[in-house]
C-alpha cells in the first residue's frame, strides 16, 4: 500500500540543493588575475585596453576604480575571468 502521509520536502530544500549543483561561475579580481601571469602580463593588458601602466597598478590595487567601459573592456580582455560586476558592482550589479 502507498503511504500518503508522507509530506514532500520543503522547497527550500530544492532551492539549496540547485544552488550546491549548479556550476558556479568562478570570477576574480584583477590582483588574482595577475597573481600567475608571467612578467609584462600587466603592461600587455594595460595596452590593450588602452591605459597606462600607472593606472593599471591603481586598479589592480583598488585605489582607482575603473570606468564602465574600462571595466567592459577588462572582461573582454581576461575572457570574462575579471567581470566588469566585480570591478563596477554599482553600474553593472553583483551576480550573486
Amino acid at each position: 500500500m502507498f503511504n500518503f502521509n508522507v509530506q514532500p520536502p520543503c522547497a527550500s530544500f530544492f532551492m539549496v540543493y540547485d544552488a550546491l549543483t549548479q556550476p558556479q561561475e568562478v570570477s576574480m579580481t584583477l590582483m588574482e588575475y595577475f597573481s600567475n601571469k608571467p612578467r609584462g602580463a600587466k603592461v600587455d593588458l594595460a595596452r590593450k585596453v588602452g591605459i597606462s601602466k600607472t593606472w593599471m597598478s591603481l586598479l589592480i590595487s583598488g585605489r582607482q576604480v575603473p570606468s564602465p567601459e574600462l571595466a567592459h573592456s577588462l572582461e573582454r580582455h581576461t575572457n570574462g575571468q575579471v567581470r566588469r560586476q566585480d570591478l563596477r558592482p554599482d553600474v553593472f550589479g553583483r551576480i550573486v
